[in-house]
């Protein structure tokens, strides 16, 4: 009898597991069918309804720039160095100095079917005064601001959190440290500027 029992236990133990795999399985594939590359409602990737945003978005495109992406094709080379003035600094040397000093490394691309993950960019038209938005966008995982738009005395409007900024290295000073700073690079000079802050002191203009 008690030799039974055990055989019984062991083969409701299997079941049990079997079935618990089971549904692990099937809620991921569940999950992924429903949800797309995210947890989320409705990701970016899977809005295939916006055919506008379909024809313009490209998932494997980088937003940040790394060793491996920052080897330019000719052509985008002469399209970003028409956005500057003439220079004879060797863009590839200077990329080169740069991520001796930085890590070469992309932090922001970890999406899953088991993560929901939103962001807020929030402009500085003033739209938002009297929106009594600033609870809305501080529920977003990142607020992204642009340069140096104000939080203090509007933060109904605009809310508290802000985690990251988007700014021209000229636009870089007094800037406290509890945001990342978000560095758009117009010109090799912007580059040769982010270098001199972490190595010499010295801002190169």
């Amino acid at each position: 009898m008690l030799c039974f029992a055990t055989k019984r236990a062991r083969y409701i133990t299997l079941s049990v597991s079997v079935i618990i795999c089971l549904f692990i399985f099937f809620r991921t594939s569940v999950q992924r069918h429903i949800f797309g590359a995210c947890a989320c409602g409705q990701c970016v990737i899977d809005l295939t309804h916006d055919t506008w945003f379909q024809q313009h978005y490209d998932p494997y495109t980088q937003p940040l720039l790394t060793k491996k992406n920052s080897i330019l094709s000719t052509a985008l080379y002469w399209w970003w160095q028409k956005l500057q003035y003439k220079s004879r600094v060797n863009y590839k040397a200077v990329a080169e100095m740069l991520f001796g000093i930085f890590p070469n490394e992309e932090d922001y691309s970890d999406a899953g079917p088991g993560r929901c993950r939103t962001c807020a960019v929030v402009g500085n038209s003033g739209n938002l005064k009297g929106s009594y938005y600033g609870a809305l966008i501080d529920a977003h995982d990142l607020v992204i601001r642009i340069n140096k738009g104000p939080t203090k005395g509007f933060e109904r409007d605009v809310g508290f959190k802000t985690t990251h900024r988007i700014i021209y290295p000229e636009s870089a000073v007094d800037m406290d440290n509890s945001t990342h700073l978000v560095l758009i690079p117009f010109k090799t000079l912007d580059l040769q500027w982010l270098i001199s802050v972490f190595t010499t002191k010295h801002i190169d203009r």
